[in-house]
């Protein structure tokens, strides 16, 4: 590569890696570790300007600028382009699932990959007028508009490779990855969604904490940060209100945190992603997704669905 481009493990045994103070190597190896997990294919390009820069790019394309990381003393800031600007004083600060940065980063770096086909559909004129008039609110170019209605209807099931991983742990402490067929038990099913749930922002969880939420098979019990279930409060932060639905959905009777016209509107008041994972657990309740080999997926014939009793 040129002399300034490095793999990650290349960077990592650079003069200028050397140089930075031990919190920003950790804060940069974190980073940089969660996006090697999400197998992110990326370079890394030292700055040569004044200012400390690296520099995350498309491994095929050097040129695709995916995050610049401006290096501090003792902190390191990350910045997307019309996206985000963020200062990390500590690798605590970043998290694989329910980051805001880390999901920036991939969002830019999937944006980068990705070609685009041009598609002709016609559209009835008041629909359109509505879009265009929402556009014009928005201050947004009517294709952008369609672009996101699109891309909020395509949305994978999982918000990343660690809230996947996450779920699975629920599920094989649960003795469930490997079933074959799926449940039609509503106890069951609402176990399944609340796993689904708590798994997107473990990381998070943790670093209020210091610990995970944890199924007991035995004692058929979910154990957690019980210090953040107690503080969680609606619109402080996506998991808090994610936190909460997901006790709402596994021990109905006994919620009571909030009022439920409440718990709504905040899920209402939310961003996309939290719709999103409340949209996806709804279909695990309701039978329009089924468990199956770990997956999370629409039923079709090769599917058994069947009554069983609680295990």
């Amino acid at each position: 590569m040129s002399e300034n481009i490095f793999s990650y493990e290349e960077f990592k045994k650079t003069k200028t890696f050397e140089t930075y103070n031990n919190t920003v190597k950790e804060i940069l190896i974190k980073i940089m570790d969660i996006l090697i997990d999400e197998e992110m294919q990326y370079v890394v390009k030292i700055g040569r300007g004044k200012n400390e820069t690296i520099t995350i790019s498309l491994e095929g394309k050097l040129s695709s600028n995916v995050a610049t990381l401006y290096i501090h003393k003792e902190h390191v800031r990350v910045k997307i382009l019309n996206s985000i600007d963020v200062k990390c004083e500590s690798p605590d600060d970043i998290f694989s699932t329910g980051d805001d940065l880390i999901a920036k980063i991939l969002k830019k770096y999937y944006e980068l990959k990705r070609n685009r086909k041009q598609y002709s559909i016609y559209i009835y004129s008041d629909i359109l007028e509505k879009i265009e008039a929402t556009a014009k609110e928005e201050k947004k170019k009517v294709n952008e508009l369609i672009e996101q209605y699109l891309q909020e209807k395509t949305f994978d099931i999982f918000l990343n490779k660690a809230h996947k991983k996450e779920f699975h742990k629920f599920l094989e402490s649960a003795g469930l990855i490997n079933r074959e067929e799926s449940y039609d038990d509503n106890e069951i099913l609402s176990l399944i969604a609340t796993f689904y749930l708590l798994s997107a922002y473990q990381d998070y969880y943790y670093f209020i904490d210091k610990i995970k939420f944890t199924y007991d098979n035995v004692e058929d019990s979910i154990s957690g940060p019980a210090g953040y279930i107690e503080s969680s409060h609606l619109f402080t932060s996506d998991a808090e209100t994610i936190c909460l639905f997901a006790m709402s959905l596994y021990r109905k009777s006994e919620f009571n945190k909030v009022s439920m016209i409440d718990l709504w509107q905040g899920i209402y008041a939310s961003d996309v992603e939290v719709k999103h994972l409340v949209s996806v657990a709804i279909k695990i309740i309701t039978r329009e997704y089924v468990l199956s080999r770990g997956e999370i997926v629409p039923p079709t014939n090769n599917v058994v669905t069947r009554g069983r009793k609680r295990f």
